[in-house]
């Protein structure tokens, strides 16, 4: 049984969405997962799902360094169309940067979970599916 309605990935990279996808279908975390391939695309499937009434997802892997819109950039937006209040989506940074400022950084956004490094492992899918459990995450 899927844990999670859906699941959206951002992230610039093919091969990190599709391995990504790979693991969270395998898990049975989510048998929807949609990935987007930069911060405009995203956020422009948000509002599609919004304005549709398509689902949206529970759960957004967030790469940090892409172009046109950074991760940082895509959360500034996100928060400034009040998604953040809106939308019962919580995000987790997926990135290959581990630089402490940027976990830091990253975690002060209230619809920030957590900073997983690259790859995603089962045990970091595990904790961000018990993170959204979490009663706090509610």
């Amino acid at each position: 049984m899927n844990k999670l309605n859906q699941v959206l990935i951002v992230d610039d990279d093919e091969v990190n969405n599709v391995f990504c996808k790979i693991v969270i279908e395998h898990m049975g975390i989510s048998g929807d997962v949609h990935y987007c391939m930069s911060g405009p695309e995203a956020l422009a499937y948000l509002k599609e799902c919004i304005s549709t009434g398509m689902p949206i997802p529970e759960l957004i892997l967030l790469d940090i360094n892409m172009p046109f819109m950074d991760g940082f950039e895509f959360l500034n937006t996100y928060h400034a169309l009040g998604y953040d209040r809106n939308l019962h989506t919580k995000i987790s940074m997926l990135s290959s940067s581990d630089v402490e400022k940027d976990v830091k950084a990253a975690l002060k956004y209230n619809s920030v979970i957590d900073y997983v490094t690259k790859p995603l492992s089962e045990a970091a899918l595990n904790r961000l599916v018990y993170k959204l459990s979490s009663p706090s995450q509610s």
